[in-house]
């Protein structure tokens, strides 16, 4: 067990402290979306509908001081893709010099290109729906190609790589094939289910999975899992994954220990989620922190989490043994 994931298990355990016994709200972990911009057009995403205003360097260099004040230690950059940002790397150093554990989240495509820029980072997620003809028929032309040329370009600067795989009517029945791929290149694979929404609004998926077609895949998932397939899902997450679309109980830290920002800097408790009354603030006076105060105020226990990273960390922060000894073997 590396140090430095002992490190984060330490900032997890100060985080609850910090939260139950002071009941402090405060950023320990960040998905910000830091551009709605994208290189492909995947079917089950509505990043595109997306308003396109974005924090330009500075603020955004300023933003991440302030959340490092705050106390945030885990921050993921995702999108739209990272990588149309032009100053990505100036990001990512700046949160490696607040020692932030630093995840991005990216379809690969324009990686190699840009491997030196995101050296630092902690890990890469990349994006892989199932082999050739299923991720590009869904991402478009070449994508898998590109997804595939990021991931070596990562495996060769020696940055940690896992995939995603978004759980689709399309790809359900390939989900060995997933597995395969991921024992391949050595690397896990973490699962979720596209929404019965085009992600970040309310149209509805043509992707989302027949529902007990979707059960039955994740069912698969966890007996492959018990069987030390290369799954980066805890068996608790898989469970709680399996119940989707349905409600179902899962101790939340969205507005408490989590929280989500926008490309234009307005604070969200959590952006996975439709309802009103847990979207962005257009309000973007005050100080980061009023900002989040404010994006905190709106959270309450939505119960229908479909986000797997955000399964995990829910799970990990509410002391599920299984989930906490899933993180420290995977290293998440």
């Amino acid at each position: 067990m590396s140090g430095h994931i002992i490190s984060d298990g330490v900032a997890v355990f100060a985080g609850i402290v910090r939260a139950a016994i002071f009941r402090k709200r405060f950023p320990l972990a960040v998905v910000w979306n830091i551009t709605y911009r994208c290189n492909c057009s995947c079917r089950y995403c509505g990043t595109s509908e997306m308003p396109a205003e974005e924090l330009v360097t500075p603020q955004a260099l300023s933003l991440m001081d302030d959340l490092a004040e705050m106390g945030t230690r885990w921050l993921t950059f995702s999108g739209g893709d990272p990588f149309m940002r032009v100053d990505l790397g100036q990001l990512v150093r700046r949160a490696r010099h607040h020692k932030m554990h630093l995840r991005i989240s990216t379809n690969g495509i324009l990686l190699p290109d840009r491997i030196s820029e995101v050296q630092s980072a902690d890990a890469v997620s990349v994006s892989l729906d199932g082999p050739a003809e299923v991720h590009d028929a869904v991402r478009g032309n070449g994508t898998f190609r590109g997804a595939l040329a990021g991931i070596e370009a990562c495996k060769t600067a020696n940055i940690k790589v896992n995939l995603k795989c978004t759980l689709g009517s399309h790809n359900l029945t390939v989900v060995d094939q997933v597995l395969e791929m991921a024992r391949q290149l050595h690397l896990p694979v973490m699962f979720q289910p596209a929404t019965s929404w085009l992600n970040f609004t309310s149209a509805e998926d043509p992707m989302a999975a027949e529902r007990e077609a979707y059960r039955r895949a994740v069912e698969y998932l966890l007996d492959r899992k018990r069987e030390g397939a290369p799954i980066l899902n805890s068996a608790a997450g898989l469970r709680y994954l399996a119940n989707w679309p349905e409600p179902a109980d899962i101790p939340c830290f969205a507005g408490k220990l989590f929280c989500s920002i926008g490309p234009d800097g307005s604070f969200v408790a959590c952006s996975t989620f439709q309802d009103a009354g847990l979207k962005a603030s257009t309000d973007r006076s005050g100080s980061t922190r009023e900002r989040f105060e404010r994006a905190s105020a709106a959270a309450y226990n939505c119960r229908q989490c479909w986000c797997a990273p955000l399964v995990e960390f829910n799970l990990a922060l509410s002391m599920h043994a299984g989930a906490v000894l899933n993180a420290l073997k995977v290293g998440l």
